[in-house]
């Protein structure tokens, strides 16, 4: 069985009235990725892609099932509604999968395709998959990084900061300090915010090691607190000295019953309403170079309820016109 899977002609269907493009599965088209290459003049291409893959969820001793994520997040996406003038494309551009526990060999395909959208003037947006989606995203966009001022954005309720585990093995917990060891080995800038760090959630070492890479970071606690206009000027300030953001967005930050179908669930997580304009903000620096979205576990989740979150969100963000290409 191949890594890399193009789009299932199933997967994107749904209502229809009357109206061409009126839904998300009316104006998707599906590409295949291997041997095939092509550049776009627009600035508005969105490429989608799958990152079918729990293996560092098991190796992080999380509860399995955001493999299945990809397809969850594509079906809840497909019929929810677009603004009267979306004029983007959206691709999809099928699915990565981890095979054999082989997690690197799946990380090093995902950067591979993620190299290839990027080459071709398309904004990624993946559709995880565990956390260990952000290594493998990392690897496919670490060279068009190279002499730029980029940071990365994170909201997630844990630092992912943890040691890689015994053979130099990545998991979920580990791809932020895997991308600061490589900044630092190829001198290039680590830059990391973490919006709505668990405090119960995150050890006194990744604390530390927060200290030691120089990560900025924003309590769940204390954006519980209010304070909205103090924390909207941390990201303002985070980007303003960036040309290139790359948006992560783990589910684990928003409460368990907003979000039940996590590995991690989080009964002190945020809400949408405190969560959207700390987004809003991030999207209106147009500065968002590509983007994903992780840790939907559909096997937990009652009602669809996670993947429909994530569905709305990916919609923002492929509606509000925030990325930006990496020149």
């Amino acid at each position: 069985m191949s890594l890399y899977q193009d789009c299932k002609p199933n997967s994107w269907q749904g209502r229809r009235d009357g109206q061409s493009k009126e839904r998300v599965h009316q104006v998707v088209s599906v590409y295949n990725l291997d041997g095939n290459t092509r550049t776009f003049s627009s600035s508005h291409t969105i490429g989608l892609l799958g990152f079918a893959c729990d293996e560092g969820v098991s190796r992080n001793l999380g509860r399995r099932g955001a493999a299945l994520g990809p397809e969850a997040l594509r079906k809840a996406l497909a019929s929810l509604c677009l603004d009267e003038k979306f004029n983007h494309k959206i691709i999809d551009y099928g699915t990565v999968s981890c095979i054999d526990e082989n997690l690197e060999l799946a990380q090093s395909a995902l950067g591979e395709k993620i190299a290839s959208l990027v080459g071709q003037r398309v904004h990624p947006l993946v559709l995880g998959g565990g956390h260990e989606t952000s290594w493998g995203h990392f690897l496919g966009l670490k060279n068009f990084l190279q002499n730029k001022r980029w940071g990365i954005i994170n909201f997630d309720a844990h630092f992912d900061l943890r040691p890689q585990l015994e053979g130099d093995r990545g998991s979920s917990g580990t791809p932020f300090r895997q991308i600061a060891d490589f900044c630092k080995l190829k001198n290039m800038p680590f830059n990391y915010l973490c919006v709505s760090i668990q405090k119960h959630a995150n050890t006194a070492s990744l604390f530390e090691a927060a200290r030691k890479y120089g990560v900025q970071y924003i309590l769940a606690d204390h954006i519980h607190q209010g304070a909205l206009p103090q924390h909207l000027g941390r990201i303002k300030a985070f980007c303003k000295d960036l040309d290139y953001i790359y948006l992560t967005i783990c589910l684990d930050a928003f409460s368990a019953h907003l979000c039940p179908g996590v590995s991690a669930p989080q009964p002190r997580g945020i809400s949408y309403s405190q969560f959207s304009p700390l987004f809003k903000e991030v999207l209106a620096s147009q500065k968002v170079c590509s983007a994903d979205i992780v840790e939907l576990a559909p096997p937990f989740d009652n009602d669809s309820r996670t993947a429909k979150f994530a569905a709305s969100i990916a919609l923002d963000i492929i509606q509000e016109n925030s990325f930006v290409g990496i020149n």
